[in-house]
């Protein structure tokens, strides 16, 4: 990966803004930092006013794994052309085989996960919190997005141990669900053929994008920089040494002046 504040950088940010490009980005960790309660996660005024700018310049999607109700309340009014969550999985027709398909197995799951032998330091009382979908196991939290879940262990007091105990029950769920991990998360998916980067390039062929600019933090945005897409310009916020991003920043805060950026480039190729 190659700094994104670099002559390099800004050169591929330009070319991509000569043609227009969607731009499509992540929330948690992207468009806001992330915080130790998923619930209290907001957009920053000067982050929603880029977002309606950049709109006016170009389409504008937000690829989140949250369950997309949640996400349009957490994008406090501001408009984008397309909304998908559930990390690829949760858009068009609710009613489509794969997505009933998909709430069967997470029910299926929640259940499993109830009934598990987590350690009592994870089990001290299960408690919906129903504002975002949390089940609370004592700084370990189950969200259910409806077609995936997340298990968040964050604010676990020895996340260690929470991750082994929560590898050690994931490993049993039947049917095994497609797990990827993340900052102090597990994704827990009904198939690994649905994800940001199939997503992407299917919004890209149906609405007729020639190219796109990805921003993204997380594991699950690792399924859109690994494809490598001649057409797709991948930035990672935050350094990876693994990741197939092409560029990076270094922070999450550099976001607000990377789409400052974008907004001056676009309005050059005017």
């Amino acid at each position: 990966m190659h700094p994104f504040f670099s002559k390099t950088g800004i050169a591929a940010l330009r070319e991509w803004c000569r043609h227009r490009p969607l731009f499509a980005l992540d929330y948690d960790g992207t468009l806001t930092a992330l915080a130790n309660d998923p619930c209290e996660v907001s957009l920053s005024t000067t982050m929603q006013a880029r977002l309606r700018r950049l709109r006016e310049s170009v389409p504008v999607a937000v690829l989140s794994g949250r369950h997309r109700p949640e996400l349009e309340t957490l994008l406090n009014g501001v408009a984008v052309d397309f909304m998908i969550g559930n990390h690829g999985l949760d858009w068009g027709d609710p009613t489509r085989p794969e997505l009933q398909q998909a709430q069967s197995l997470v029910k299926g799951w929640l259940e499993q996960l109830q009934a598990s032998p987590l350690p009592a330091t994870a089990l001290d009382g299960w408690s919906r919190r129903w504002r975002c979908g949390l089940v609370d196991l004592s700084g370990v939290w189950i969200e259910d997005k409806q077609y995936t879940l997340t298990l968040h262990y964050r604010n676990a007091a020895d996340p260690d141990q929470a991750m082994a105990a929560i590898s050690a029950a994931l490993s049993g769920l039947q049917p095994a669900p497609q797990i990827s991990g993340g900052k102090r998360v597990f994704n827990l998916f009904p198939n690994a053929e649905t994800n940001k980067g199939s997503a992407l390039l299917r919004l890209m062929a149906e609405q007729g994008f020639g190219r796109a600019i990805f921003f993204g933090d997380d594991d699950t945005d690792e399924d859109v920089f690994r494809l490598e897409h001649p057409d797709i310009l991948g930035i990672r916020v935050g350094w990876h040494p693994d990741s197939h991003a092409r560029f990076y920043l270094r922070r999450q805060q550099d976001m607000s002046k990377a789409l400052a950026y974008s907004l001056a480039c676009l309005r050059r190729a005017a």
